[in-house]
């Protein structure tokens, strides 16, 4: 599968990234990233959302352990005219230990936070691309990558005492 992407900056840490795949012409869409903030409460990990990510990966964040980012999205046709689904998309990760998911009611956005561990975890979404029947599942996945933030916390260790 080949995949032709493109990424704008949109204004206000949002970034744009656009994707299809070049060799059956499927719908593509456009995943909205950002801008990324810090979090003001505890996060409560989502496992309803857990699910393995399918997808060729169309993009990727990078968050501190204590950080959530939106994710947004809009379907373009091959012509990249704004084009609708069948139904609310769905949001999954492939980790619910390290990322967890939020999405908007009508599954055009969703909020993913980081849980607090670091490692890496994936996002997909799964739209139907048919406005009828059968089912036409279109899917894109986007990497969520955990670091460490900045040091708050020092930590000196003593070691045993040893004769001189």
């Amino acid at each position: 599968m080949s995949l032709e992407t493109a990424i704008q900056h949109v204004g206000d840490g949002l970034l744009a990234i656009a994707g299809r795949d070049t060799l059956s012409q499927s719908q593509p869409f456009v995943f909205r990233i950002g801008p990324v903030s810090e979090q003001t409460g505890p996060v409560q990990p989502t496992p309803q959302f857990q699910s393995n990510c399918e997808g060729e990966l169309m993009s990727m964040s990078e968050l501190t352990a204590t950080q959530n980012v939106r994710l947004t999205v809009e379907f373009k046709d091959k012509k990249l005219n704004k084009a609708k689904v069948h139904g609310a998309p769905q949001w999954f990760t492939d980790n619910t230990d390290l990322i967890a998911l939020v999405p908007d009611a009508d599954g055009m956005g969703c909020t993913v936070s980081a849980v607090g561990a670091l490692g890496s975890a994936s996002v997909t979404l799964r739209g139907d691309a048919d406005l009828g029947e059968p089912v036409k599942e279109i899917i894109g996945t986007h990497q969520v990558d955990i670091v460490a933030g900045e040091a708050t916390v020092v930590d000196i260790v003593a070691e045993p005492p040893v004769e001189q």
